[in-house]
């Protein structure tokens, strides 16, 4: 029994120290995972969880096929950071839209490959800030906008029938005397 119990700790304890298959992986990126953003940001920053070969790790952002940065993805050793990688975009090229972030890593600790991709998304405000955006029609259900506005249109048409029909019937002016002419004045 003890020589079992002996045997899992050391399995268990091999573990903990040396870790099987381990490579670089994702931690976190500026802007992060899947965010939308109001303006395109300026560069892409991600940090993974071993130091970076780099020589042979990358990154590149594209949206519809068309990469939109600089192509000057790099690890910065002088940083004293191999953990993190940076590429510029080319804001000029960048509008709303969805834009996809890949990369490639080789560790530079076990020399495992890794990579991924991930998404974020650019809205630029197109509405006055002065507006609530949950007050503008585009938020609205579709069945607001079907059974809403006949309403609204029908209230209005009334109205104005109802305004054309009341005009026609005027009380008579002080100078009109058109009126007296019926009783013998």
């Amino acid at each position: 029994m003890k020589d079992a119990l002996a045997a899992i700790m050391a399995v268990l304890a091999l573990n903990v120290v040396t870790p099987l298959n381990a490579h670089s992986t994702l931690v976190r990126c500026d802007p992060s995972v899947g965010a939308t953003l109001s303006a395109p940001p300026d560069q892409i920053r991600c940090w993974f969880s071993e130091d970076l070969d780099a020589r042979k790790s990358t990154m590149s952002v594209s949206a519809a096929g068309q990469r939109v940065d600089k192509g000057d993805a790099h690890v910065d050793p002088k940083a004293h950071n191999v953990r993190e990688m940076v590429v510029t975009l080319d804001t000029a090229r960048m509008g709303d839209g969805a834009y996809n972030v890949s990369w490639q890593t080789l560790s530079a600790e076990d020399g495992e490959p890794g990579g991924g991709e991930f998404v974020f998304e650019v809205r630029t405000a197109k509405i006055s800030p002065l507006i609530p955006r949950a007050m503008t029609i585009e938020f609205l259900p579709p069945y607001v906008l079907w059974i809403g506005l006949p309403i609204l249109a029908a209230v209005l048409v009334s109205a104005c029938a109802v305004w054309l029909l009341m005009s026609g019937k005027r009380a008579p002016r002080a100078e009109d005397t058109s009126w007296r002419q019926g009783r013998g004045h």
